[in-house]
C-alpha cells in the first residue's frame, strides 16, 4: 500500500465517519477537540503546515516504527519526507482527492 493509497483510504473512512457522527466525533476529550479546532481554523492560511502534518501522519501509518521527527533522509534514522510529499501527498491533492486542501 502506498502513501497515496493510505491517504485515499483515510479520507474515505473520514467521510463515512462524518456522515455517521458529524464533523468531529463526540467521544474525544475537550483538549483534543480544541487542538483539532485550532488546526482546522488555521488550515487555509497554513497549507504548508497542513501538508507537512498530512505527510508525517500518513508516513507514520505507512511505517509505524519510523520516528517521524526525523523527516529528512540526511538525519540518522530519517526518511525523505519531502519526497513522499512531492510524489504522493501533493499529487493526491492536485488530482482533487481532498477538496479541503489544494496544492
Amino acid at each position: 500500500m502506498t502513501h497515496s493509497d493510505i491517504l485515499r483510504q483515510i479520507y474515505e473512512d473520514a467521510l463515512v465517519k462524518v456522515n455517521d457522527e458529524g464533523f468531529i466525533p463526540n467521544d474525544i476529550d475537550a483538549e483534543t477537540k480544541t487542538n483539532i479546532d485550532i488546526i482546522l481554523e488555521r488550515s487555509e492560511s497554513n497549507k504548508g503546515i497542513m501538508t507537512v502534518l498530512i505527510t508525517l501522519l500518513t508516513h507514520k501509518i505507512f511505517d509505524a516504527k519510523q520516528d517521524i521527527r526525523y523527516h529528512q533522509a540526511g538525519m540518522a534514522g530519517g526518511f525523505a519526507g519531502r519526497g513522499i510529499d512531492q510524489q504522493h501527498i501533493t499529487q493526491y491533492h492536485i488530482k482533487g482527492g481532498n477538496p479541503c486542501t489544494t496544492a
